[in-house]
């Protein structure tokens, strides 16, 4: 079982580092402040992984919160892991049924938020989520599945559920299929 692994430049690793260090800070502070952090997306299959396997244009992140203002959440734990540091530019790519969807620009760092309104805290096993129409959904949290990565530890979304994303997106919605991801299928086929 061979894991497939694209060589990073040196411009890409330093990104990368700089991702990483907002993945680890994101996660440790986010429960300090009654938020919960996931990560999905292609770090959380490296994360899965163990190891950096390809370059990542962004950081797919799940903030759940009970904030009913997603963007003051958002820039509350933005502003609580580099209050000085970072200027970032905000892009609101808009409400869907389950989640608010922002793109945020953090020094380096490619951001891809869904910040998903809870009624209850985010860190219990149930989660109560705020639909786009006002209406509760009621779910529970799977017990969590964490990633490492250089001495990182960070919850991701399941990777069996990842892949099946990955799959729907390309299969069923008909999103361009791009070698990243092509890769990213490959390898958690391989491990699951």
């Amino acid at each position: 079982m061979i894991i497939l692994k694209e060589k990073l430049s040196p411009e890409q690793e330093r990104r990368t580092r700089s991702d990483l260090q907002i993945i680890d800070k994101l996660t440790k502070i986010a429960p300090n402040i009654g938020m919960r952090v996931i990560i999905s997306g292609g770090y959380a299959v490296d994360g899965f992984l163990g190891e950096i396997t390809r370059p990542h244009n962004d950081v797919d992140i799940q903030i759940y919160g009970t904030n009913d203002n997603p963007e003051e959440a958002i820039e509350r734990l933005l502003d609580s892991i580099a209050p000085n540091e970072f200027e970032y530019t905000t892009e609101d790519r808009g409400r869907k049924d389950y989640y608010h969807n922002f793109l945020y620009r953090f020094g380096e760092s490619v951001l891809d938020i869904y910040y998903i309104q809870t009624i209850t805290s985010p860190l219990k096993s149930e989660k109560h989520i705020v639909k786009s129409d006002g209406m509760v959904d009621e779910q529970e949290f799977a017990e969590p599945i964490y990633g490492y990565i250089e001495g990182i530890t960070f919850e991701i979304q399941h990777p069996e559920v990842e892949l099946k994303d990955k799959i729907y997106k390309r299969e069923e919605r008909g999103d361009p299929k791009r070698i990243e991801h092509e890769q990213d299928i490959e390898n958690l086929k391989t491990k699951l």
